[in-house]
């Protein structure tokens, strides 16, 4: 195993819960695929059973899907001490999400950061790299910005964008916008002091900070909330979060006059709650909320709730199959958008946890990637960025059956532009940048994949207005 990275001890005193232990379902060991998938709307809850080496149990750690690579980044974090106390980490982990999924920890080039717990990560489409903001060692907060590559020799690189940051800052939230190619954070925490101001990081050129001032009454200060980037309605939904704990929710439209509103969502809300997860589901159009605690160190949950965002939005519980995790909050949580599930990964339930879970519907999906050389191939999109068309082609090594898809960074299926049986060798497939509909989507990053049995493979491509 790689020797730790440095971290950072304190005494604890916060993360002290009652233990509300439910059973765990198992898998075949060695696959990261989770293994039934039985109700279209409520899904199905496995429990996966990585290889390798495992990360240490954690919480409050930062976590990213890498869409390129089909794998759950996950960085820092902190767990316990033998004796008390608790350990603040720099590691980053990384699971590939299809075929055999092994843990592996990352060894990036570059001064990393300094270890830290709730600091808020994001994934840049554009660049292909991680961004991470702020965060706190246990007794300080800080509002420094570090970018993490992607590539095959990952490397640390701290960014000292121009204007005035946010003041320092953890458990906050962090989007990505991908129409106007920026960070958004909102609220967050340092000491006793909450936060409701919106903060954007203007990633093209020289990156620069700028505080928003949005039209509206806004939220009130809170951390340890959720956020999510709603794409077909360009806007951040915000739910929850503490103190309080909250059960509220909140958009922030970013097209226009950038406003907030209040929802008041049909059905019942979920409890009260804070340091839960949310995802999209595009799928569906839904925000998915998972878990988390309704006061300190009390009342832990693992309930699973649904926003639908459609129309007249409005709450509902799920009742997904399977076994489902232990209760806990403090945990992270990516939505896998090519095979529709839910990742959830480690948390507190009364003790420190380093489990991987998958809340999974059935969707077309794909197979097992395990880009075995030789296989099936998908070229760059020429030209990339395009305004008017791009060329997409890739090449079968045998007759087979295929899916080529473009979803945007939320992982919305905007158009199939192939689908069926096709020979051996190389076929060319224009996309015009319009979806389904035969309207164009708007500028932004954009995926395509193409699904074959066994492999899939992913290039990013960029629409300019």
């Amino acid at each position: 195993m790689k020797p730790r990275t440095p971290s950072r001890r304190f005494v604890h005193s916060g993360l002290r819960v009652l233990l509300l232990l439910a059973a765990h379902a198992a898998m075949t060991p060695g696959s990261a695929l989770a293994a039934s998938l039985s109700d279209t709307t409520n899904g199905t809850w496995a429990q996966l059973a990585p290889g390798g080496s495992l990360p240490g149990v954690r919480v409050l750690n930062s976590v990213i899907l890498d869409p390129v690579r089909d794998r759950m980044v996950v960085f820092a974090g902190g767990d316990s001490l033998a004796g008390g106390g608790f350990e603040v980490r720099n590691d980053v982990w990384a699971l590939p999400l299809y075929g055999r999924g092994y843990w592996t920890q990352l060894a990036p080039g570059g001064t990393p950061p300094s270890a830290r717990i709730g600091a808020r990560a994001i994934y840049d489409p554009l660049r292909d790299r991680m961004i991470a903001f702020g965060g706190s060692d246990g007794s300080n907060c800080t509002n420094d910005t570090w970018t993490m590559s992607l590539g095959t020799a990952p490397v640390w690189t701290q960014l000292t964008p121009s204007g005035t940051p946010p003041s320092a800052r953890a458990f906050d939230t962090v989007i990505y916008d991908p129409v106007r190619d920026r960070l958004l954070v909102f609220g967050g925490s340092a000491g006793s002091s909450y936060f409701n101001d919106v903060w954007a990081l203007q990633l093209a050129g020289t990156p620069t900070w700028t505080q928003l001032a949005p039209t509206g009454t806004p939220p009130s200060a809170r951390a340890l909330h959720t956020a999510i980037y709603d794409s077909v309605r360009d806007r951040m939904v915000v739910f929850g979060g503490s103190p309080g704990p909250l059960n509220d929710t909140w958009t922030l439209a970013l097209a226009g006059s950038t406003g907030w509103s209040q929802l008041a969502p049909g059905g019942t809300p979920p409890g009260a709650r804070k340091s839960h997860t949310a995802a999209y589901d595009p799928a569906q159009d839904r925000m998915i909320v998972f878990g988390g605690g309704a006061g300190s160190g009390s009342n832990l949950r693992n309930d699973v709730w649904a926003l639908a965002l459609a129309g007249s939005t409005g709450w509902s519980q799920l009742a997904p199959g399977g076994t489902p995790p232990s209760v806990r909050f403090h945990h992270s949580a990516i939505y896998d958008q090519k095979s529709g599930r839910m990742m959830v990964f480690a948390g507190y339930s009364g003790v420190f946890l380093n489990d991987t879970w998958a809340l999974c519907w059935p969707t077309a999906g794909v197979g097992d990637d395990d880009h075995r050389p030789g296989a099936s191939a998908l070229a760059p999109p020429v030209p990339n960025p395009f305004t008017r068309g791009t060329t997409v082609s890739y090449s079968l090594p045998g007759t087979g059956r295929i899916r080529l898809l473009v979803h945007d960074v939320s992982g919305r299926l905007v158009r199939d532009l192939d689908d069926g049986l096709r020979s051996a060798g190389t076929h060319v497939v224009v996309w015009d940048g319009t979806d389904a509909a035969g309207s164009r989507p708007g500028a932004g990053v954009f995926f395509v994949t193409l699904d074959t049995p066994g492999v899939s493979h992913t290039r990013r491509v960029v629409l300019l207005e």
